[in-house]
């Protein structure tokens, strides 16, 4: 298990990775794991639009991306849970919204600094009543970590494992405790392939920032990895 130190510690790292790669927007208001029981309710009607729709609504995340999409992170003394919920409708920037509504010539006449203050001058309610009307994105991914010795069995039900989607009987079995930003990683990885590749190419410690992190794993309790659980495929 994570102590709260380093689960802190871990979050903070994952907020400078997310700003490093552009992609951050803010943190959520309320305390980390202060999720509300509509969230847990819907959480189990495996709807994509309704479990992302009820978070944003509750302001149940703990990390929203500039894309709306959101990361929830909980930890008690005995439990951890990570979700990444990807926004599941297709995503529009204010500046393509504006060039929606005008004729690129009519664009071409203003300045820069005219474009950014019409941008800042867009109706927000309208803005968000048109995002809320685009067609869902078929691609949308929902990733989930788990730790929680209760079902645990060998090849059937490991302590620690990643769903991914929204089949609870899909576990990717792990052999390490997750650490928030460890499951950054892996979301981002998976789903802002570009702005992953991007920063590998000009962050010259990119490749250490990786490294130094899988390092930085716990291992699970003997009691909770045994020989059988070697001998099918996972994650080291």
């Amino acid at each position: 298990m994570i102590s709260e130190g380093k689960f802190s510690v871990s979050l903070n790292e994952a907020h400078g990775f997310l700003k490093n790669i552009e992609l951050f927007k803010s943190l959520g208001r309320k305390r980390v794991g202060n999720h509300s029981s509509k969230s847990k309710k819907v959480a189990k009607n495996n709807k994509h639009t309704e479990i992302y729709s009820v978070a944003v609504e509750e302001m149940d995340y703990d990390i929203i991306l500039k894309d709306d999409s959101i990361f929830q992170f909980s930890r008690t003394d005995q439990t951890l849970r990570y979700s990444f919920i990807q926004n599941p409708r297709v995503y529009t920037t204010k500046q393509d919204y504006l060039i929606e509504f005008m004729e690129l010539d009519d664009l071409n006449q203003f300045s820069v600094e005219d474009l950014d203050k019409m941008i800042l001058d867009i109706n927000d309610h309208d803005y968000e009543q048109y995002l809320n009307e685009q067609e869902l994105n078929i691609q949308a991914n929902i990733f989930r970590y788990d730790l929680d010795e209760k079902g645990y069995a060998p090849l059937l039900h490991s302590y620690s494992h990643i769903h991914i989607g929204l089949n609870e009987d899909c576990r990717l079995t792990c052999s390490k405790v997750l650490t928030p930003f460890k499951f950054v990683l892996f979301s981002i990885k998976n789903t802002y392939y570009k702005q992953w590749k991007g920063l590998s190419e000009k962050d010259e410690n990119f490749n250490k920032i990786i490294s130094d992190c899988k390092n930085n794993l716990d291992p699970l309790p003997a009691e909770f990895w045994k020989q059988d659980d070697e001998g099918e495929l996972y994650f080291t």
